[in-house]
């Protein structure tokens, strides 16, 4: 358990795996003794990415579009879209995932890495066994990045 004091009276917040978020129960203790509880609101604040102007889904996302404000994230659905948050998507070229409103608070999944491949571009699909290596002309058929494994359809009879 967590202590809190302020003239005698002391605040006793659970022990908890997570900082709490929102309203929570705690303790009040008055000279070592319980006094009862009371609900307190944990509000919690972050440094979050705005858009300067709307962005639709799919359109680029640059440095210059987006902008930071320090502000209450407690009620915000997902988690926000931090500095920390962008920096792990490694300075990549960026999508938005959705479309996003200018001035609004957005979240760590509404951007991207922009994919290699989107759904129906023209892939050249490689098969090595051994000293066999065919490559077919396909299409994608999922959105994917490099590295990620994506189905692709071939057409009958095969182009080469």
């Amino acid at each position: 358990d967590i202590v809190l004091s302020s003239s005698g009276l002391e605040v006793v917040l659970p022990a908890l795996p997570v900082v709490p978020r929102g309203r929570i129960q705690v303790g009040l203790r008055m000279d070592n003794q319980s006094s009862g509880n009371a609900m307190i609101q944990v509000a919690h604040f972050d440094s979050v990415a705005v858009p300067v102007a709307a962005l639709a889904g799919g359109a680029p996302v640059n440095d210059s579009d987006l902008r930071f404000i320090w502000m209450e994230t407690t009620r915000q659905a997902g988690d926000p879209l931090t500095p920390s948050a962008l920096r792990s998507l490694n300075n990549q070229e960026l999508i938005a995932r959705r479309s996003l409103r200018a001035d609004g608070p957005s979240r760590g999944n509404d951007v991207e890495r922009r994919p290699a491949a989107d759904t129906g571009d023209p892939v050249r699909l490689k098969y090595r066994r051994g000293a066999f290596m065919p490559e077919l002309s396909c299409h994608a058929r999922d959105r994917g990045r490099i590295g990620d494994v994506i189905r692709v359809s071939a057409a009958w009879p095969l182009d080469t």
